[in-house]
């Protein structure tokens, strides 16, 4: 999940010694990857605060008004074609001579027979958003004529964090800030949670009940009464819009502030609507219907987790609001919630209504259970200061029975022996008390887990954090020893699955380095596919359906590699990429009827596009063609060897294939792969522009029969006897034929076959054709004589006409 962070709000919470390059390069290499650093806001040269004095319409147009515009020590007219521009804002005004977003210099201009002498912005040509129909409204109290960076402060820069799902504090600034904090050896700043309590018991004013605490780990509420509902203090709306989030108003912006402050999702009700002041978490009811804050009316089924009153549903837990409790300009009295829900039943929720929204990415990662109560009277504090209300006395506190602390022994020997280093105890202490974890020391270490890391369970967890902390780099690059298997003390059935994965490990090594020893590197796609490319690709073939898919595009597992390949071309191919050569080595499953689950085999799917040679002055460039792809295909069999695996032409009803351009492999009669040229219609439903030569085979039932060991044999003593044999045969009858043929007459003499040249013309009769071969026969004990070579031969000449009807020409 990307999450931006404004690196002002950032500093509240943590000191920042480097740059802001230098500190994404540091989080980076421990683990939280930063993907972007950008700059929010211009330098505001010659932008001011101006106080809209009139508004008028313009004399010659209908959508655009002349505005007089006091800037403090001139007062100017400036042509504006917003919809919100109104007397007596306060607005951000471009003077002659500024320069706003996309390098635009502002001039002196004449609009429609009036002169403009400046420009009103909005806040995409300042650069603060992409909030383009309406121009900049500032504070009421922002100075007339001050420069416009007094008011909004220096540029802003943002990283941009792709956070992975086993960190999800990380999706808060805090989390981010105890990262940092790590790296330099200072504390967190924590923001502060002390609530200031006045009037009624929070008892007397809302009830909560929970109907199954699996559903519910804990729910924390509070009550703000007399609150004033209107926008956001400037400060707080440009931290939010730095953030990503679009700004509403003052309560239901401070719940998004403390989401991205603490990972915390909360949610404001109008406690004036809800029945009974009740808050019931249960399970909703099978078909029955509930609009959310979007307004979109959905359908509900019984495993999604609810958020209900005495008389109704009001939210879906863990992902959305519903519109009849939403906060409104009457708002008055409040009821703030922050809950911990079932990280796997706000996933099913979710999925099942398409919908995702900041708050259920988070809940999907699971959330610390101690947070709620910290963040609730964090976020009512600032919505008693910001909406002049009053706090009532306590908080509701509904929440299971409290897990014990993680506790996880950690030995030191064993940390060095996994990185390669010589760490002392002090030194690995002191990085995960730096993380906030508790270390007690009894000959090895026993660490106590913080409740917001839910990813550290086992020692290699805690060996991880020493590594990113002791820093990736500085690892050096040791040999390992692997640990000696003693058989004697392991089960024959268990002896026999060591050895095949030890083998089958070295047949796929084998198989990689062959396709990329062909230039071919290796992607990995999703395991789930889209059934519509599935059916383009397999026919008929049903997928087997994911109950609670991440996509519409993800919904069923892949049947085989093809869809997932060339939907990776396309996208290359769309970015200009020319000669892609890739292929995925990967799982692919198939229904079994009567079976639950699926049957699961390795294939291989190879894909290539473009020229055979990447463009240069010294040659012309050609097309890649079938035998380019062919030698591809006999290079990785030969590397096993597989070579009673041949090639026929394949079944022309096939419809990934153009029928003139593709052929099958068949070991024992059976067929275990197919490569050629992906037909036209394969191509128009990928939308892919240029021919693509595919590759694919059978894994599970190849790699049985692959050989792992290579056999070497001395160079050879005697000379080899080369023949050329060329003969004419029927136009159908193809190469492999004749192979097997003169493989199997002429014995071990044979040494190797090359087809040099195929004739069709005047000088063979119609429907035939002319192979010509060389032959290369040698003796590895003695120097062969013309007549050994002759007799074996004619021997393998004889046989090509009993059986083929085969010519000397």
């Amino acid at each position: 999940m990307l999450v931006k962070i404004p690196l002002s709000w950032l500093r509240e919470y943590c000191e920042i010694p480097w740059s802001p390059e230098e500190l994404a390069d540091r989080l980076t290499m421990s683990l939280l990857e930063v993907d972007d650093v950008t700059t929010v806001g211009l330098d505001y040269d010659s932008i001011v605060v101006g106080d809209v004095k009139s508004v008028e319409r313009h004399p010659n147009a209908d959508r655009l008004s002349l505005c007089t515009v006091d800037i403090g020590d001139e007062t100017l007219e400036i042509v504006c074609g917003a919809p919100n521009v109104a007397a007596g804002q306060r607005v951000p005004v471009a003077l002659v001579g500024a320069r706003v977003a996309g390098d635009v210099k502002i001039k002196k201009s004449k609009i429609r027979g009036v002169v403009s002498r400046g420009m009103i912005c909005s806040e995409a040509e300042l650069n603060l958003s992409d909030e383009s129909d309406g121009i900049m409204v500032l504070d009421s109290d922002s100075p007339v004529g001050t420069s416009l960076i007094e008011v909004l402060g220096e540029r802003e820069t943002v990283l941009t964090v792709d956070v992975g799902t086993n960190r999800p504090d990380c999706l808060a600034l805090t989390g981010v800030a105890r990262e940092v904090v790590a790296l330099t050896g200072a504390r967190v700043r924590m923001p502060s949670d002390a609530v200031n309590e006045t009037g009624t018991s929070v008892d007397e004013l809302a009830s909560v009940t929970v109907a199954d605490h699996t559903d519910c780990l804990r729910f924390v509420g509070r009550v703000i009464s007399g609150v004033r509902i209107g926008p956001s203090p400037s400060w707080m709306v440009r931290r939010l819009e730095a953030a990503g989030i679009r700004t509403i108003n003052n309560v239901v912006d401070v719940t998004n502030y403390v989401m991205l402050e603490m990972g915390q999702p909360l949610h404001a009700y109008d406690l004036d609507t809800l029945a009974g002041h009740e808050i019931i978490v249960r399970r909703a009811e099978d078909g029955a219907s509930f609009t959310t804050l979007d307004g979109v009316e959905r359908t509900l089924k019984a495993e999604i987790l609810m958020i209900a009153d005495r008389e109704r549903n009001i939210g879906v837990a863990g992902v959305m609001g519903g519109l009849n409790t939403e906060i409104t300009d009457d708002t008055t009295n409040v009821f703030l919630e922050g809950a911990c829900f079932d990280a796997v039943r706000v996933r099913r929720g979710s999925k099942f209504l398409g919908l995702s929204t900041d708050a259920s990415q988070r809940f999907e990662r699971g959330l610390d259970p101690e947070l709620q109560g910290y963040a609730v009277d964090r976020a009512a504090q600032l919505i008693a200061e910001l909406g002049d209300g009053e706090n009532a006395v306590g908080r509701i506190d509904v929440r299971a029975p409290s897990q014990p602390t993680r506790t996880v022994p950690l030995r030191i020997d064993r940390v060095n022996q996994i990185l390669g280093t010589e760490i002392g105890k002090d030194q690995v202490v002191s990085f995960l008390e730096s993380l906030d974890f508790t270390v007690r020391e009894n000959g090895d270490l026993s660490v106590s887990v913080p409740s917001f890391r839910r990813d550290i369970t086992r020692e290699a967890d805690l060996i991880e954090e020493v590594a990113r902390l002791y820093g990736y780099d500085k690892l050096e690059p040791v040999m390992s020893t692997p640990s000696p298997i003693d058989f004697q003390k392991v089960d024959e059935a268990h002896q026999q699955r060591l050895r095949q994965q030890h083998w089958l490990d070295d047949v796929l090594a084998n198989l990689r380095n062959a396709l990329t020893g062909c230039g071919v590197t290796e992607v990995m796609t999703h395991s789930f596919s889209n059934s519509d490319d599935l059916k383009c690709v397999d026919g008929d073939l049903a997928p087997v359906a994911v109950e609670n898919p991440i996509s519409g595009e993800y919904a069923v597992m892949r049947t085989s590699l093809t869809a997932n390949v060339l939907n990776l071309v396309r996208w290359n191919g769309n970015r200009k990429a020319r000669n892609i050569r890739v292929f995925e080595l990967g799982r692919v499953f198939r229904p079994r009827e009567g079976q639950p689950l699926p049957q699961e085999s390795l294939q291989l799917c190879v894909a290539l596009t473009g020229n055979r040679l990447d463009s240069h002055w010294s040659h012309v460039e050609e097309p890649l063609d079938f035998f380019d792809l062919k030698g591809v295909v006999e290079f990785t069999l030969e590397r096993f060897p597989l070579d009673k695996v041949h090639s026929v032409p394949y079944d022309e009803s096939h419809r990934i294939y153009d029928p003139d351009g593709a052929a099958a492999l068949i070991f024992d009669d059976k067929q275990v792969g197919t490569y050629g040229i992906v037909s036209q219609a394969v191509l128009d439903y990928f939308d892919i522009q240029e021919p693509v030569w595919l590759y694919t085979l059978d894994c599970d039932y190849l790699l049985g029969l692959a050989a792992v060991e290579r056999s070497y044999h001395a160079l050879p003593k005697y000379p080899a006897v080369e023949r050329d044999l060329a003969l004419v045969v029927s136009e159908d009858l193809d190469h492999q034929s004749i192979a097997d043929v003169l493989w199997e007459s002429c014995g071990a003499l044979l040494e190797s076959i090359d087809l040099f040249d195929v004739y069709r013309g005047k000088q063979v009769p119609a429907g035939k054709k002319s192979l010509a071969y060389a032959l290369r026969y040698r003796a590895s004990d003695r120097t062969l004589t013309d007549d050994e070579v002759t007799s074996v031969q004619d021997i393998a000449i004889s046989r090509l006409s009993d059986l083929h009807q085969a010519k000397l020409r």
